[in-house]
């Protein structure tokens, strides 16, 4: 993509930057920075904007007041432009590129002895083709390159964050559990990502759509179960595991369905990686009868495991929320003793060796979940009755707060594969988390 940006702006260069009075103030170097910019990242914008100003000067070696009214015009497009998460930073950059011409002009030129009126006026609509031209041509190229190159943009990003998206409607009347569990794991990996450098914005919608496979089988999965009673009582273990894992394959068939881009799809294969659907492979050995052997890879999610930081810290996330509202914990010790054996397990079975997140990272990462997730768990005010005492009481959100259980609830147990174990206190044997 660099190269062949940089190709048709280096053969434009070499068409519009010659001696001729006007036509090398057209010349769109600033629509060559927010291209980058938006298409890659601000600091590879930087960085070339820099090396096509030495290109410049070397095609117009006694024109020193084109190239820096240029170079002045690409870096404001380029600062004010970012990322480009809002289609209206396209027309702010085109004014900025023009103010900055403006200027620059002025402080080349003023006070304008010798300049007639006619002069002055072709001046500032130099300035203003310019920066309207730099705007069209960063804004055409930016979908068709975007396109062609089948890069996911912010600008699509945020089109597929609207809640009124079909996947994401279904999702909602569907699936409400899994809906509610997709909101908080976004906001959880969101704001991780953002600590660690990472896309928020591109982790932020991967969790909006990470299970929407649940859409298929909804009552197969805990968080949508409302009357207790579990289909998988009436399963082997090995169906119930198969069913628990399609919900990859059906989220990745639903994505290509609405063609949802490739990085999206990412997250759906690889949030839960090559994990082990624990609950119902010890079922299984329990039912054996010693001659059968039961194939542990039957049990295995595809994969493969997150071969990015992003898609890494979905998967950390998406297990950390599971297990923390499975289990309650009481006090922010326990909360921080959930997180850190859950991130360790992930570590040592190897399933982060692709992603790329450091140790340093990770640390950071634990800091986040504990700090979003003791946010989510805090302690709440009990309001008593009329016939009780008039002081509330301030519990905790767990059912275990203090060590007493205010209803004969006995709250399932997450295990390190994805699997919430359940209690017999409840009638149903297992589901998964996310």
């Amino acid at each position: 993509l660099l190269l062949v940006v940089t190709v048709i702006w280096l053969l434009a260069a070499k068409a519009m930057m010659v001696n001729h009075p006007w036509l090398p103030f057209f010349y769109p170097l600033a629509a060559y920075g927010i291209l980058i910019s938006v298409l890659c990242d601000l600091r590879s914008a930087q960085v070339l904007i820099t090396m096509f100003t030495l290109v410049l000067l070397f095609m117009l070696p006694g024109n020193t007041a084109v190239v820096i009214y240029q170079a002045v015009g690409a870096t404001a497009a380029i600062l004010i432009v970012g990322r480009a998460e809002r289609l209206s930073l396209f027309l702010w950059a085109g004014m900025g590129v023009t103010v900055a011409n403006l200027a620059v002009m002025v402080a080349m030129f003023a006070p304008f002895v010798g300049y007639s009126s006619t002069m002055i006026a072709e001046m500032l609509l130099v300035s203003v083709s310019n920066g309207t031209l730099a705007a069209a041509i960063a804004l055409i190229g930016y979908f068709l390159l975007g396109n062609l190159f089948c890069i996911t943009t912010p600008l699509q990003l945020t089109e597929l964050s609207r809640p009124t998206h079909p996947l994401l409607r279904q999702l909602l009347l569907k699936a409400s559990g899994t809906y509610h569990h997709t909101i908080l794991v976004s906001n959880l990996a969101e704001r991780a990502a953002a600590a660690i450098g990472a896309d928020a914005l591109l982790v932020r919608v991967g969790a909006y759509y990470h299970d929407i496979g649940k859409t298929v089988r909804p009552y197969f999965f805990a968080e949508n179960i409302l009357d207790g009673s579990s289909p998988h009582e009436k399963l082997d273990p090995l169906t119930s595991a198969q069913i628990i894992i399609s919900h990859v394959k059906d989220g990745v068939d639903l994505a290509q369905k609405y063609k949802l881009p490739e990085r999206i799809q990412d997250f759906i294969r690889e949030h839960h990686g090559r994990s082990l659907v624990k609950y119902f492979y010890l079922q299984a050995q329990r039912q054996s009868d010693g001659e059968t052997p039961v194939d542990e890879a039957d049990f295995r999610y595809p994969g493969p495991n997150p071969r990015s930081r992003e898609t890494a810290v979905l998967m950390l996330a998406d297990t950390c929320e599971a297990a923390v509202r499975a289990m309650r914990p009481a006090s922010r010790e326990e909360l921080e003793m959930i997180v850190d054996r859950l991130i360790d397990e992930r570590i040592a079975s190897g399933e982060l060796n692709e992603s790329n997140l450091t140790f340093r990272e990770l640390q950071i990462i634990k800091d986040v979940f504990l700090h979003v997730l003791q946010g989510v768990h805090h302690p709440r005010i009990r309001y008593p009755d009329n016939a009780r005492a008039s002081a509330p009481e301030i519990v905790a959100s767990a059912p275990f707060a203090n060590g007493v259980s205010p209803a004969p609830y006995t709250p399932p147990l997450r295990d390190p594969g994805g699997v919430e174990e359940t209690a017999p206190a409840i009638n149903y044997p297992a589901a998964i988390d996310g």
